[in-house]
């Protein structure tokens, strides 16, 4: 990822529409899971709170909300990233790939894997899965979500190193091969996607973007606002219902 890029997710995961209105999204799907997994560690004579790993983990800025929630590490194969991620105090963090976990099989109750699996320097996402996997205690869940549909990639996919944008079948099947059992599946940002067509359309055919374009970029407050309503009315919805469509692919899986 464009150094650049780490500043500009650090100043805007806290408040930009996208961040928090997918965020939500996210988190709404665990809805639960993760105490269900704690219970059953406790069951086994396990009293600790809920091992939460998120596997690039970025800046840090889900990993902050993940706190509240258990006892989180976070990796990130980016210096610059884990860099940003410490000036929100975040204790536990180290530099290392989703594909080789410096971590014992069995430790974790939950993996967040957001928009990483894409990344060009994620040689084989399902290798990474399958690291996911072996760290995980049984009955643990995993949570991934990955950039959705090739024919949406722009400018902003040069910026942030996209490898491969997925389709929600292509996630479901990696993710099976790898040994998960699917509890929900989804897309995301579905209100916003004509929007998001539109923009790359005109990105890609009509007036093309400069080079480091980035869609991290600082709103207006009324539209991002309004942006912010739509994205959580969404995640709301999506805590029930799988969306047919939109511009991100999520899914919730569990180890057995």
């Amino acid at each position: 990822m464009n150094l650049d890029e780490y500043a500009r997710m650090y100043a805007a995961e806290d408040s930009h529409w996208w961040y928090v209105g997918m965020r939500d999204a996210t988190l709404g799907l665990l809805n639960g899971h993760l105490d269900n997994a704690a219970a059953e560690a406790r069951r086994q004579g396990d009293s600790h709170r809920p091992r939460i790993l998120d596997a690039g983990c970025g800046t840090g800025g889900l990993l902050m909300h993940l706190d509240a929630m258990g006892w989180t590490a976070g990796i990130d194969l980016s210096p610059t990233a884990l860099a940003f991620a410490r000036y929100r105090d975040l204790p536990h963090l180290a530099e290392a790939s989703v594909e080789s976990l410096p971590f014992p099989d069995a430790t974790y109750d939950l993996v967040t894997c957001m928009d990483v699996l894409y990344h060009l320097q994620v040689h084989e996402d399902t290798t990474a899965l399958a690291e996911f996997h072996r760290v995980l205690r049984p009955g643990g869940w995993l949570l991934v979500k990955v950039p959705a549909y090739e024919a949406l990639r722009g400018q902003h996919d040069q910026t942030v190193h996209t490898r491969h944008r997925y389709t929600l079948d292509e996630l479901t099947d990696k993710l099976t091969a790898a040994g998960f059992v699917i509890e929900r599946a989804t897309y995301a940002n579905t209100l916003l996607m004509p929007l998001a067509a539109a923009k790359r359309a005109i990105e890609n055919v009509v007036l093309l973007a400069p080079e480091g374009a980035s869609d991290v970029a600082q709103s207006p407050a009324w539209l991002n606002h309004i942006l912010t309503v739509v994205l959580r009315a969404e995640a709301r919805l999506v805590q029930h219902v799988d969306l047919p469509t939109g511009v991100s692919a999520i899914a919730l899986a569990q180890r057995r």
